[in-house]
């Protein structure tokens, strides 16, 4: 047995998934049974799983059933995420080796390969207003070529239902809830393609020369496009002018407003991009006032 820690419920697991010295010999067996050197490895950005870095390397273990999570469907969308990353000639991590191993739980595992750059928060710091015009047509590109109608991988999400059920809106208004409910029951939309579902800072690198380089395909699913858009006009460019200019270009203003409306409602975490960028809960008590929060935070309209 090669992980000894006991995991009964998240408490245990949050409490070594950062342990460099708990996963150690779990990390090395990985390693030999994928005919991989094993080196001296550290810890990443803490998140859900633990995650270290090693040679150029990195090595996701993916939390066990008894952490209380089920994690099968984020290894799958990851997997997939990659492969399909590398097929459509996207800059993404090379997926170098994925599996399980039964020790004394269930372990799934993804090693990829590390990509240089800095984080999209880290970039742009330094860019101007031409190179965020040009950071957000390179996006734009980038998004039009991986968001497209794609056979599912993974059980199919109800976007519907998860949305009207989501708890993230939970301290929103009980009248606000009643119109984001409503609206969302009388949502129509036609093609469904593949998101990543997540761009935020974190997942996205910026090459020396402003190559783009997306992360952490496990929240992907099969919605519409605006699903993509207003995540990242709320979330990544924080409705940043130039930005928003490079990505949308010519976009009708009414047009984007209700872009952004109907992703972030339609968005698993829209609830709490909204809360964060928009003041939320405590200005935002229907529709017609989010929308004009939208219109305010699109200051160039």
């Amino acid at each position: 047995m090669y992980f000894k820690e006991k995991i009964d419920g998240w408490g245990d697991w949050g409490k070594i998934f950062q342990s460099c010295a708990a996963f150690a010999p779990l990390v090395e067996a990985i390693c030999r049974r994928e005919a991989l050197p094993f080196e001296p490895f550290l810890n990443c950005t803490p998140g859900t799983n633990a995650v270290f870095e090693a040679g150029g390397r990195i090595i996701k273990v993916f939390a066990p059933l008894e952490s209380g999570l089920d994690t099968e469907p984020d290894f799958c969308s990851e997997r997939f995420g990659m492969e399909r990353a590398q097929a459509l000639g996207l800059c993404a991590p090379k997926l170098l080796a994925a599996g399980e191993l039964a020790d004394r739980y269930r372990f799934r595992y993804l090693i990829m390969e590390k990509l240089s750059g800095q984080s999209f928060a880290e970039a742009k710091k330094g860019m101007d207003a031409a190179q965020k015009r040009e950071t957000g047509r390179r996006l734009r590109a980038l998004v039009e070529k991986m968001d497209q109608p794609c056979a599912p991988w993974k059980d199919p999400v109800d976007l519907r239902a998860r949305a009207l059920d989501n708890k993230r809106w939970a301290p929103y208004s009980e009248g606000f809830n009643r119109e984001r409910r409503a609206f969302l029951e009388r949502l129509t939309w036609d093609e469904e393609v593949y998101v990543h579902g997540d761009l935020n800072e974190d997942n996205l690198l910026v090459g020396e020369e402003g190559t783009l380089a997306v992360l952490d395909f496990a929240d992907a699913v099969l919605a519409p496009v605006y699903y993509e858009h207003a995540l990242v006009a709320c979330e990544l460019f924080q409705f940043d002018r130039p930005f928003l200019e490079g990505y949308f270009g010519d976009c009708p203003p009414e047009e984007l407003i209700e872009l952004c409306l109907k992703g972030m409602l339609l968005h698993d975490f829209g609830g709490d991009i909204l809360r964060s960028r928009l003041g939320g809960v405590d200005t935002i008590n229907s529709l017609s006032e989010l929308r004009k929060a939208i219109k305010n935070a699109l200051r160039f309209l």
